[in-house]
């Protein structure tokens, strides 16, 4: 039996601190409109009430196909994510064995998508 609104765990909900807090829904691979709606919101802090980076925090909530944005590598490779969800990987051409969207030097998820934060 799936828990009601009353068991879930909110307790996530207390590691945001920043001044301003949001939740944006994410629930189309490809689609980039969370992330906009995000990089949109982190410059409206800037811009209206003079944010400094820290001052407000984003949660981005994947659920449908976006999920395999926040899987490694080893399960893009073993549950050929990317042929799923007909992702080619731009340097062979094929279905990516690799997550796309992870980037950096720790292939963690920021700074994606000319966000500048």
């Amino acid at each position: 039996m799936a828990s009601g609104p009353e068991d879930f765990d909110h307790r996530w909900l207390t590691t945001l601190t920043a001044k301003h807090r949001v939740v944006f829904d994410a629930h189309v691979l490809g689609e980039a409109v969370p992330l906009v709606r995000a990089n949109n919101f982190l410059n409206a802090c800037r811009d209206a009430y003079g944010d400094k980076p820290g001052e407000a925090q984003i949660v981005i909530a994947l659920h449908a196909s976006p999920m395999v944005v926040a899987f490694n590598d080893a399960a893009w490779e073993k549950y050929a994510f990317g042929e799923r969800a007909r992702l080619n990987d731009p340097k062979t051409g094929k279905p990516s064995l690799r997550n796309l969207y992870a980037w950096g030097p720790d292939r963690s998820l920021r700074r994606r998508c000319g966000c500048r934060r």
